[in-house]
């Protein structure tokens, strides 16, 4: 697998365990964690889509 597929694959994983740890610890940071990583998503997609 090349190294962007895996990053791909690994960005939901990452999500989902923010979301995770944000409703078992009910944290406002794993909030501030979460947003961030929302809003790197399409940033993200958009460099991979012009590679």
């Amino acid at each position: 697998m090349t190294p962007i597929k895996i990053l791909l694959l690994s960005m939901p994983l990452v999500w989902y365990v923010n979301l995770w740890l944000g409703f078992v610890f009910d944290i406002g940071l794993s909030e501030d964690v979460i947003g961030e990583e929302a809003g790197n998503l399409p940033l993200s997609a958009n460099h991979h889509k012009s590679l």
